[in-house]
Parts: structure tokens; sequence; C-alpha cells
């Protein structure tokens, strides 16, 4: 994207793209201003020029991801919640409407009554992923999955041994089939989810993810070649 991401006077982070690679979002924050989500679509074979998404014009947001479909939005936010409670980072959402997207809304106390940090993620069936230090890690940040059923999301879990250690693990991506997931722990680490759903051992991604955070594959996801032992 040269000419349209600048690196001059800017810090990006956390890159999303539609399912079908024609828009991408990221957040941006200018020196010493609130990071803002920026987004760019291709029009006619070119990225337009980046705007900022407009339900964080007066508010700051960070670490866009897109749901599968596209039609959802998960970000965080230090903005106060509805009825103008505390600033404190917090999990929000935003929906598409036919105009755009809509109004953004905080995701529930299971959530977000504990430490959270930055990068979270989404499968299809609507498994919410994310590291946090929240009682029942293993160690210091884990990675923990909370199932969502009958439209809200039940109480989080840390995921096993194969993925967590009395390390840091967090900044997670997780494949839109749920077949594998991607974090961080002093670099990129792998981990696929067998036919029985236990996870396999988690495996470093190698020399050049060493100084990996906040992994993101693109929609082709092909992570094959981490497969073998």
């Amino acid at each position: 994207m040269s000419g349209i991401v600048s690196t001059d006077l800017y810090n990006h982070y956390n890159i999303s793209m539609s399912p079908d690679s024609t828009e991408i979002y990221w957040a941006m924050a200018p020196l010493d201003m609130p990071r803002r989500i920026y987004f760019s679509k291709m029009v006619n074979g070119s990225w337009t020029q980046p705007e900022i998404a407009r339900f964080t014009l007066t508010e700051d947001g960070d670490g866009p991801v897109l749901a599968p479909g596209g039609q959802k939005m998960f970000f965080n936010s230090n903005r106060p919640l509805p009825g103008g409670i505390s600033r404190t980072e917090r999990i929000w959402f935003v929906e598409r409407t036919p105009d755009g997207w809509g109004t953004p809304f905080p995701l529930g106390p299971e959530i977000n009554e504990a430490h959270l940090h930055w990068q979270v993620s989404v499968d299809s069936a609507g498994r919410l992923y994310f590291g946090s230090e929240r009682r029942g890690s293993k160690g210091r940040d884990d990675v923990f999955v909370a199932e969502f059923m009958d439209g809200e999301f039940r109480k989080p879990v840390s995921l096993g041994t194969e993925i967590n250690s009395e390390a840091h693990e967090g900044n997670p991506y997780i494949a839109p089939d749920g077949s594998y997931l991607i974090f961080s722990r002093g670099g990129l680490w792998i981990s696929f989810k067998q036919k029985d759903g236990r996870w396999t051992k988690a495996k470093n991604m190698g020399e050049v993810f060493k100084e990996g955070l906040c992994p993101y594959v693109s929609p082709d996801h092909r992570p094959d070649q981490w497969r073998a032992s």
C-alpha cells in the first residue's frame, strides 16, 4: 500500500481485512494523539486514501478485528460506557447497517470485568479469543476463550497447557473455522485443533517471527507449512 500508509509521523497497529479483501482496517496513532481506526477500500484496482471510521471520530479506537462475514467489528476503546461510567480499556463491537457502521456497544461484564490486553479474535461460531491476566490464568497473561451461546458470551476459560504456560501468552488470531490459533509468546506460536477438539502442542513459527505481535492471516488462510512437526 505504497503511498497510502505513511510511516513518518504515525504508528500503525492491528490490520484486519474484509473476507473479499476489498476493505482494510487498522489502528493508527499520530504522535501524542489518541488512536483512531482507519480504513481504505479497493476501488477500480486501487486503494482509496485512508479515512477515519466514523465511530472513532470523537473517541479512541484500537485493535480492529472483523468477524468472519465482515458484518461485525470488535475493537478496544477507553471511551466511557453508556451513562458516562469510567474510561477504562474495554472491548466494544459495532455492526454494519445500510448506511455504514452503526453505534458501538461494549461487551458485557463477563468479558470486560477483568483486565484485557489488546488484540482479540473471533471465529465463525462466535467464540471470542483474547489475552488476559484474569483469574484462572496459568501464569502471566493467558489466551482465554469465551463461547457465544443464546446471544451472549459465556464465562471465559483459559486454554490448556498446549497453548498457555507460566510465560506471557496473548494477542491471539483464530482461523475463521477455528482450525488453528496463532498467538504471541516472545514471538509467534501456532497450534492446530484436532478432530477430537484438543489442541496440538504449540510450536514456534520460526526466526522470522521472533519479534511478532498481533498476528493476522490474510483471507486465503494458508498456514499448512507449520502443521508438520
